[in-house]
Order: structure tokens, then C-alpha cells, then sequence
């Protein structure tokens, strides 16, 4: 990834980790990771997307102001948000500055299942681990898990799914409380 990516549209190729490509702004980016504003597929931004550039195989971007992303992009008056206050350095920089900003974190670890992804609150991180307090598809509180921040491949946070869960929970006042 160069300078001259920041701030445009690149679709990323991740085959062994996703057979889809991800598609998004590039806001930013380290010798290790890199912050993509979500793009979906309904033209609409749907948060932020931190990835693993050893994964990425290939990118496109949308260099020209006639491709068809770019005019429709134009016409919807969609612009990349500002980039939000993360530490892209390594996993445990980001996991800790994005909690900070964000209620929920959205975690996947693709190369061991592309099917699972787990969504909660920061609890507690080491050099090699993070412990995530768990909320389902229901806006239940589950309960505390470790995980190897070496599984990590993408963390999501700030998307409407995560907003939505979070404002259930946090109506049903079941916030937990040893959190970050």
C-alpha cells in the first residue's frame, strides 16, 4: 500500500482467508495493518475494517473518475469519514485504542473459520492474548473469552450491526462490568 491509496476506494483480494473481496477507503495503514471505511455493496459506509496486509494477495483501485464506483460515489455524496484514533502498530494497539472509542468490537479469525466472527467488550490483553466479554446475535451478555491475538486476521467496529447490538444492550442495562 502507498500514500496515494489514502482516502480512495481499493477492493482487497484475501483468497485463503475470504473468498469475497473487501472493499472500502483506505484511511491508513501500517507495515502490518491497514483501516479501510467500509464499503458495502449497497453503496452505503458501514464503519471500519482493520485487516492483516499479509493476507492481502491483491488490491484494485478506482483510479479513474469515469469507472462507474467513483460517478455513483459522486451522485450519493459519499466521502470517506474521518479517520477514527486507532494505533495500527499490532493487534494489541488497536484492540485497545479502538475499545476506547468504540462500545463494541467485532473479532475474526478467518484462517480458523471464515463462518464465526465474535463480538463484545474488551476485558483484559497480555503480549500474546486478549480476553473478549462475549455479546450474542440477541444482545445477551455471554461470558468472558481468551483468545490468541495471533488468530486475529480483521476487527471490525463502528458498523450499524455492532451499533444496534450495543443500544439493545445497553437499553436492557445489561452492560458488563469488568470491562476496559
Amino acid at each position: 500500500m502507498t500514500i496515494e491509496y489514502l482516502n480512495q476506494v481499493v477492493d482487497f483480494k484475501r483468497p485463503k482467508i475470504d473468498d469475497e473481496y473487501l472493499r472500502g477507503f483506505v484511511l491508513d495503514y501500517s507495515d502490518s495493518l491497514t483501516l479501510l471505511n467500509v464499503l458495502d455493496h449497497g453503496f452505503y459506509l458501514n464503519g471500519f475494517t482493520v485487516i492483516r496486509n499479509s493476507d492481502i494477495t491483491g488490491y484494485r483501485t478506482y483510479d479513474k473518475d469515469d469507472y462507474f464506483l467513483n460517478q455513483a460515489l459522486r451522485l450519493k455524496s459519499i466521502k470517506p469519514a474521518r479517520k477514527p484514533k486507532v494505533d495500527l502498530t499490532n493487534w494489541g494497539a488497536l484492540l485497545l485504542t479502538a475499545q476506547r472509542l468504540f462500545p463494541l468490537l467485532t473479532i475474526h479469525r478467518e484462517a480458523i473459520s471464515n463462518k464465526v466472527c465474535y463480538i463484545g467488550k474488551l476485558v483484559s490483553i497480555t503480549k500474546k492474548t486478549f480476553t473478549l466479554y462475549d455479546i450474542d446475535p440477541d444482545a445477551n451478555w455471554d461470558r468472558p473469552y481468551r483468545r490468541r491475538l495471533a488468530d486475529l486476521t480483521k476487527v471490525d467496529f463502528g458498523g450499524g450491526y455492532e451499533d444496534a447490538l450495543w443500544r439493545v444492550a445497553k437499553e436492557e442495562n445489561l452492560i458488563p462490568e469488568k470491562v476496559l
